[in-house]
This record gives C-alpha cells, structure tokens and sequence, in this order.
C-alpha cells in the first residue's frame, strides 16, 4: 500500500517540477537561455540549494515562532515537540530533495 502511494506521488511531483525545455530557443526575448545555464550548472544548481536551506529554515523558525503563539491560546492541544520533530523532518526531506536536485547533469538541449 505504501509503495503505491510513494509512486504515485513521485509520478505527482515529476509532472508538476520536471520542466519541458523542448520548446526553448536561443532567440527567446522574455528568457536569457545563458542565465538558465548557468544556473543548472553545478555550481549554479549549489547556490540555489544553499539559498533554499536559508529561507527553509527561516521559514521553519517563523512557523514555530507562529505555533507557539497560537497553541499559547490552546493548551493541551498539540505537543509542541511534536510539532518540532515535524518541522525538523520536513527539513530533513528537503534537504535530501535539493542534495538530489545537486546531483543532476547539466541540461541539454535537443
């Protein structure tokens, strides 16, 4: 049951993510191709990973800040360590999403 459920949603996030670059031309006014190249360069690939590490993170601490605020008003309704521990897995998961992300090859164009 679970493997079907992972495979659908890889199959969900592969259609939504995986960009279709076949209709890409050098002339495009609206899309600097050698801006896209360079950030599907491996060096271009780790400096979106890093800046998408920042802002993760700083998002997890303003929903936490946020939580903890919120949850004040209701006791006893939510542990907030376990809300900590899901935020802290959240991050793990992204984590190993943009180390995946890293690893790919350069684009190529048909």
């Amino acid at each position: 049951m679970h493997k079907i459920a992972a495979h659908h949603l890889i199959h969900a996030w592969e259609a939504r993510y995986t960009p279709d670059f076949s209709k890409l031309t050098f002339r495009e006014k609206h899309l600097n191709i050698y801006k896209l190249l360079d950030l599907a360069s491996p060096r271009g690939r780790k400096n979106t990973a890093e800046e998408v590490k920042q802002l993760l993170n700083f998002k997890c601490q303003v929903a936490g800040i946020h939580s903890n605020i919120l949850f004040s008003y209701i006791p006893n309704i939510v542990n907030l360590v376990d809300a900590k521990r899901l935020s802290q897995s959240i991050q793990v998961v992204y984590e190993k999403v943009l180390e995946i992300y890293q690893q790919q090859p350069p684009l190529t164009f048909p």
